[in-house]
C-alpha cells in the first residue's frame, strides 16, 4: 500500500527558515546524546521524510548517514542535495 503523506507533512513543517532552524536545534538536542562517538559509524533514519534529521546529523560531523521512507513524495525534489535517501 502506498500513501502520500507529503501534503499532510507540509501542514506541520513549512519550508520557512525559522521553522527549519527550530527543527535543526531540536534534532541536535534530542539526537546528539544517542549518537555514536565514531563519526563514520553507519546511521539509518527509517521514515526519514524530507531528510531533515539526516542533514542535521551530518552537520554534527557524521558521514555515513542514510535514510529510507516508504513515501517517495516526501523527499523527491525536496531533500538536501547531500542527503542519501531511498524509497
Amino acid at each position: 500500500m502506498t500513501s502520500d503523506y507529503s501534503e499532510y507533512y507540509a501542514k506541520f513543517h513549512p519550508g520557512d527558515s525559522g521553522h527549519r532552524n527550530g527543527l535543526r536545534l531540536l534534532h541536535q538536542r534530542l539526537l546528539r546524546p544517542h549518537l555514536p562517538a565514531d563519526r563514520n559509524a553507519p546511521i539509518l533514519d527509517v521514515g526519514c521524510g524530507r531528510g531533515y534529521a539526516i542533514e542535521d546529523v551530518r552537520a554534527l560531523g557524521y558521514t555515513n548517514v542514510r535514510g529510507i521512507d516508504a513515501d517517495t513524495n516526501h523527499f523527491l525534489g525536496n531533500h538536501p542535495p547531500h542527503a542519501a535517501l531511498e524509497a
